[in-house]
């Protein structure tokens, strides 16, 4: 019985470093840490550590050299990137504006997939119906409207344990987490320069 537990601590401590390894990039015979380590995080003994680091050796991902430690091997597979893509209209519009509305979704889309990721577009009320455990299982991270911030999205992305990004939006957000967001000032600058009169020139106001 203590046998079979510690197998299934070991599995499971396995497939969190797996998906670790897989989203970290890291290059070949790049040091991973040791079993020590990996014992103080997951706050299990050394032997448990040991197990789990030796199913990732098995399978291929990891080698060990003894007296200097474990690293990633230069033929380790790895597979893409799975984000989830937290976006989508919020209000019903004419198809030809939504398609300009949207055109930041279909962008960055279209990134993540050059950047070999496989994307998932989720609705907002399929994100906050989807189980915890399933986001945790399938994807490796995140991109989230500004516009999907609310306590149910919060507590699902916080839950996950995965990192997410919120996106969208002309401000900083004050709550304490990861934001691109578009930035006007430069474009508003070239506007007023643009407009600023040549001396002796008089000003045209339409009304």
């Amino acid at each position: 019985m203590f046998i079979k537990t510690r197998l299934s601590k070991s599995a499971s401590i396995a497939n969190t470093l797996r998906d670790d390894l897989s989203a970290l990039r890291l290059a070949a015979d790049q040091r991973v840490a040791s079993a020590s380590e990996v014992a103080e995080r997951f706050e299990v003994s050394v032997p448990t550590a040991h197990e789990a680091i030796n199913l990732l050796v098995d399978e291929g991902l990891l080698y060990r050299v003894r007296g200097s430690g474990t690293f990633v091997k230069n033929n380790s597979a790895q597979r893409p990137l799975r984000i989830g893509l937290a976006d989508s209209s919020i209000m019903p519009v004419d198809s030809k504006v939504r398609k300009i509305l949207d055109c930041h979704i279909e962008m960055a889309y279209k990134f993540l997939l050059e950047k070999n990721c496989e994307v998932h577009i989720f609705s907002y009320l399929e994100f906050v119906n989807t189980p915890v455990q399933r986001l945790a299982e399938k994807y490796d991270g995140f991109l989230v409207s500004i516009n999907y911030m609310d306590s149910k999205t919060l507590d699902k992305l916080g839950q996950s344990g995965r990192p997410f990004v919120f996106y969208r939006g002309d401000f900083q957000i004050s709550e304490n987490h990861s934001q691109v967001y578009y930035d006007i000032s430069q474009g508003a600058r070239e506007c007023l320069q643009s407009l600023a009169l040549d001396k002796g020139e008089r000003p045209v106001l339409f009304y």
